[in-house]
């Protein structure tokens, strides 16, 4: 695992194995994008945070969604590592790259 200021990046996936896209699918058949979820904090870093949903993707919130649109951002408002938030799924990475296999996340408002 990388280092970050705060906690480790949970792996990163190059290509979904069989198993794994049948988890991906079905995670987001069940969780559609706007679909509201608890995660936990494992990692900070200048861009955003890594959230543990209890699956095997990485689940990635960015600065600009720590807050409702609009609101300014400060760096107090970066969650606390460990901290455990209400979030909305706001999209599915499943093109192939960097980012295959992440969710992407906004705090509630």
């Amino acid at each position: 695992m990388n280092r970050t200021l705060e906690g480790e990046i949970p792996p990163e996936i190059k290509e979904f194995s069989p198993e794994l896209l049948v988890q991906w699918n079905g995670y987001k058949r069940t969780h559609p994008i706007g679909t509201i979820v608890k995660g936990t904090v494992v990692s900070r870093d200048v861009y955003g945070c890594y959230i543990d949903l209890g699956v095997p993707f990485r689940a990635l919130l960015l600065v600009p969604y720590f807050k409702p649109e609009g609101s300014k951002q400060f760096p107090e408002d970066y969650p606390k590592l460990e901290e455990e938030l209400d979030l909305k799924i706001e999209k599915y990475s499943d093109d192939k790259g960097a980012e295959i296999g992440t969710i992407g996340l906004s705090v509630l408002g």
